[in-house]
């Protein structure tokens, strides 16, 4: 909703309608269904936990829950002045930071963040998908689905924005192996995001967040 540089056109993510759908949990991970109209047809979609530090959100924020996906996926500055890739941060980054008295003007608000699952959207931008916290992911690629790739062997180049169909999109691991992410237990406060894929074609656009919302779960 008004997010910007959006991958191709412009789109009024205003009249999308995305819900989750929770499962039962097991085996130290979150299941669950996404279900959405309105979105972007034929966008890829990461779907990705970003934390909620108090450095940030104050009373309301989990430190916990942002410290435990940091260390299974990835670390991004809140309060830096910086865009994309030059937001990340280290585990070493994250821990000197957290090392710093409250009171330092130096000390930067680190929150942790995980890629962990996607969707396509269809012609017409509806998704019916099952998902869970299986992969910690760093980005997606077009490889013709098998986890782990890193080419866009399957990318179709066409007006307006290039686009990989649902079975060729699969993610590049940042962590673990295929399949090998759990989650340690704990009750999780974060925020739920989707995030445009754009499969390294900058000219297009890049990643964008243009859907959030809060998210809360226990993992026993």
């Amino acid at each position: 909703l008004g997010a910007s540089p959006q991958f191709g056109p412009d789109h009024d993510y205003s009249t999308a309608n995305v819900s989750f759908t929770y499962d039962a949990s097991a085996n130290d991970k979150l299941l669950g269904t996404i279900t959405a109209t309105g979105l972007k047809p034929g966008m890829t979609y990461q779907v990705k936990f970003i934390g909620k530090p108090t450095c940030a959100y104050g009373a309301s924020g989990n430190d916990a829950a942002s410290e435990y996906i940091g260390y299974k996926g990835r670390w991004t500055c809140l309060n830096c002045s910086c865009s994309g890739a030059g937001c990340n941060r280290t585990d070493a980054q994250y821990e000197t930071n957290e090392a710093k008295a409250d009171a330092d003007p130096a000390k930067e608000c680190i929150a942790g963040y995980l890629v962990w699952d996607y969707i396509t959207a269809d012609n017409s931008g509806a998704v019916v998908k099952s998902i869970e916290t299986d992969d910690s992911y760093h980005v997606l690629w077009c490889s013709g689905g098998t986890c782990g790739q890193s080419n866009n062997s399957q990318l179709v180049i066409q007006n307006p924005y290039p686009i990989c169909a649902e079975s060729d999109v699969n993610g590049q691991i940042e962590r673990f192996s295929c399949g090998g992410l759990t989650l340690d237990n704990g009750i999780y406060g974060l925020t739920l995001v989707l995030t445009e894929e754009s499969f390294h074609q900058s000219s297009y656009g890049t990643w964008t967040d243009v859907m959030s919302t809060d998210i809360g779960f226990e993992i026993e």
